[in-house]
């Protein structure tokens, strides 16, 4: 009988995800059709397969506006070749199958991510007290004033330890907490775009950034090589890299970052001409309309008669008008602010687990998503697959934020391409699902925020000991063994509030 639960249990969200994909993939090859009467699917059959010819002849579109990326962007519309080779498909059909094959491989990591969660119990492990599950209670339980080789005391290691499990980030104990809700999410979230995910690749690129926080708990130089893979497909997933520790792990993550990033712009840059033309071709970019900044552009047309129109330029709908130009460099300037703030959090950041790479990453996307003066429809994919990594490593205090997302999802297929004609007029119909959509992203964005700071930052900013880089590397998060118990060889995690003896704390991070 368990044995049949659990077999049940594993096909479900197998057997959902392939019902639901099925029935993306009938929108994509136009079986059924939306409202709205707009071809989602032209930018691979017409952009990028042009794309695709002029790379397959070792040169980037020097002299297309709309070739805005990172130069191994081409590895991604070069890739249906793989399967146009044989004469079975076409390029357009080949690009949608390969975009459901990464919207696949998500599904099976998250999932192996659950499932090595909730395993890692059935280990022979020692026997230990019960684990605080809150920073706040380990730190009231824990006796004071043992200290341990790097500066700690008991108390300082439990609120970590305990900090560590309530993200559900490494084995044993923490391990139980592990759940499938990220790859749940990821489930219903992507279908929710419509045809639109599967015609774009930036659910190739989500893909990357969703393995490379996956593997950082293991495999640090992998987690690295992937991101820095992922940034030089479409520069965001290097926002991953600012929730690494400041030890010895996080500087092996940069470290392959870099190296990969530096081999693959040196490798284009030497073999195809114009491959770092992407450098300046963000500098003419207007305010798209579907981003927040836009929303002020939107109700001063609706509501007092602006007489700014909307065009197609650098591949998006984009405003145009007296005004204008203050929006964007108002949004930039955002931008900077949010990106001066997470800075911050990093320099004053103290507690270092497993979920705050995760937490860390989906709050600097938001971040840049929410400030940005463009937002296309296919950038929520990235916001899902991150949050479905949150919820799979248990990050502290997520739920609610990717439950905004969510419903944010669901609400840009109805502004695009379902309404996007309202969009583009600034009528009420289009502004209210601009204000509903951006609303819960900016909401999101907030509460994700407060919730890293208030999750890794002391009150008042207490440095314990020095300068709590010691700390800060992680060495009272995950030390020892990584097993859960405190039972590893170098020791220093703090099961049952009383502090062990630790070396540096760079040998000792797992996570």
């Amino acid at each position: 009988m368990r044995g049949r639960a659990r077999t049940t249990g594993g096909a479900g969200p197998l057997l959902t995800w392939a019902a639901s994909r099925t029935l993306v993939l009938l929108y994509v090859f136009k079986v059924f059709t939306l409202p709205g009467g707009l071809d989602v699917t032209t930018d691979v059959s017409v952009i990028y397969q042009g794309w695709f010819r002029t790379l397959a002849e070792g040169v980037f579109p020097a002299d297309d506006v709309t070739w805005q990326y990172p130069p191994a962007a081409a590895l991604a519309i070069l890739s249906p070749a793989l399967l146009t080779v044989t004469g079975l498909l076409d390029y357009a059909p080949a690009f949608s199958v390969l975009a459901c094959a990464a919207d696949a491989l998500v599904l099976v990591l998250l999932l192996y991510a659950s499932r090595a969660g909730s395993t890692a119990r059935t280990g022979t492990h020692r026997r230990t007290p019960r684990r605080a599950d809150t920073p706040e209670e380990a730190r009231r339980d824990a006796p004071r004033g043992t200290v341990g080789a790097d500066g700690t005391d008991g108390a300082a290691r439990a609120a970590d330890a305990a900090g560590s499990a309530a993200d559900g980030s490494g084995n044993g104990t923490a391990g139980r907490r592990r759940s499938r809700a990220g790859a749940w999410l990821w489930i219903a979230g992507v279908p929710l775009l419509g045809p639109t995910v599967y015609a774009r690749y930036d659910l190739m690129v989500t893909a990357l950034a969703v393995a490379a926080l996956l593997a950082a708990a293991r495999h640090p130089r992998t987690a690295g090589a992937l991101a820095g893979l992922g940034a030089m497909v479409k520069v965001w997933p290097a926002l991953l890299l600012l929730g690494t520790p400041r030890s010895r792990t996080g500087r092996t993550v940069w470290t392959a970052a870099l190296v990969t990033a530096a081999a693959l712009t040196a490798g284009f840059a030497l073999t195809m001409p114009h491959a770092l033309d992407f450098l300046t071709a963000q500098g003419g970019r207007g305010t798209e309309v579907e981003s927040v900044p836009a929303l002020a552009l939107h109700l001063a047309r609706l509501l007092a008669g602006w007489e700014g129109t909307v065009e197609l330029r650098y591949g998006s709908m984009e405003f145009i008008g007296p005004g204008v130009w203050l929006v964007s460099d108002a949004a930039l300037a955002l931008t900077v602010l949010g990106f001066g703030w997470l800075m911050l959090w990093r320099l004053r950041a103290r507690t270092w687990t497993p979920g705050t790479l995760a937490h860390a990453a989906f709050a600097a996307v938001l971040v840049f998503t929410t400030t940005s003066r463009v937002l296309s429809p296919q950038y929520l994919v990235w916001l899902v697959g991150l949050a479905a990594v949150c919820l799979a490593v248990r990050a502290a205090g997520q739920a609610l934020p990717a439950g905004l997302v969510l419903v944010a999802t669901g609400l840009t297929l109805l502004e695009f391409p379902v309404g996007f004609s309202h969009v583009v007029g600034s009528d009420l119909t289009g502004v209210t699902l601009l204000l509903a959509r951006n609303g819960l992203l900016v909401a999101a964005t907030f509460l994700c925020c407060a919730r890293l700071w208030r999750s890794t930052v002391p009150r008042g900013n207490r440095l314990r000991h020095g300068s709590g880089d010691e700390h800060a590397d992680g060495a009272g998060s995950e030390g020892g063994g990584g097993d859960g118990t405190g039972s590893g060889d170098g020791g220093g995690t703090v099961a049952d509030g009383r502090a062990r003896p630790t070396g540096s704390g760079d040998e000792l991070l797992t996570w």
